[in-house]
């Protein structure tokens, strides 16, 4: 499994929808649905905010 398919299963896992997750990360919806998808290449500084979101539904 992908980094990006990591990222979706634990943002669902948490029960976190895309919109609430981009509304916790300053990232938009559009761009965390590229990430991931894979379509975008992941970098650190886009991994770094978005597990305690993730953690804390």
């Amino acid at each position: 499994m992908d980094l990006g398919a990591r990222l979706r299963r634990a943002r669902t896992d948490a029960g976190v929808s895309l919109a609430a997750l981009a509304t916790r990360t300053h990232y938009s919806k559009p761009l965390l649905g590229l990430l991931e998808t894979g379509k975008r290449t992941i970098s650190p500084d886009h991994v770094s905010p978005i597990p305690a979101p993730c953690a804390f539904p």
